[in-house]
């Protein structure tokens, strides 16, 4: 994959630091932003499980202790603050990706 990248650009005059910068960095980046993106998910999927199992504070020990104490309102709301912040994320790492390499953008047609 590199070499195919590689040899144009030697081709057109590149040095090897040209190449490194302005190619391969380029073409890496936006799969680094997608895996990135779906470490953040993960990441904040263990943390709100981490907070069911052993926390004392944080939106999912509120959302365990309404559970516990039949606070349907307090749960409900958790629930949304949980779910509306994993969008969030996921809207921040979108727009990442927007600013970072637009060019990983599929096109508009029309």
């Amino acid at each position: 994959m590199i070499r195919c990248l590689s040899t144009p650009g030697r081709t057109l005059g590149a040095n090897d630091h040209k190449i490194l910068t302005r190619i391969v960095c380029r073409t890496a980046l936006p799969t680094l932003i997608a895996g990135a993106r779906i470490a953040l998910g993960n990441a904040w999927t263990t943390l709100v499980a981490a907070e069911l199992l052993a926390a004392t504070a944080g939106l999912g020990y509120v959302a365990l202790n309404a559970s516990r104490m039949l606070d349907t309102d307090v749960l409900v709301v958790a629930m949304l603050l949980i779910g509306l912040l994993g969008v969030l994320l996921s809207v921040l790492m979108k727009l990442a990706t927007r600013l970072l390499a637009p060019w990983s953008l599929p096109q508009k047609k029309g």
